[in-house]
């Protein structure tokens, strides 16, 4: 009888679904105050509403 190890800490996603990149920003504290009460405006979890704020302006483009 072998004796298997249990794994610990969430399995693995697949390629396809998982994130790959991690990008930094730093704010000033009312900036981050500000975010704040749009995430929990939201509903959404803080990582998922910025994500998805970031990526509604780059397909808005550039600002002139």
């Amino acid at each position: 009888m072998t004796s298997e190890k249990k794994k610990m800490g969430r399995p693995r996603l697949p390629r396809k679904q998982a994130l790959g990149r991690v990008l930094g920003a730093r704010f000033r504290p009312d900036e981050e105050r500000q975010i704040a009460e749009a995430v929990r405006g939201s509903g959404k979890a803080q990582a998922e509403w910025i994500r998805n704020a970031l990526l509604s302006a780059a397909r808005r483009g550039p600002r002139r």
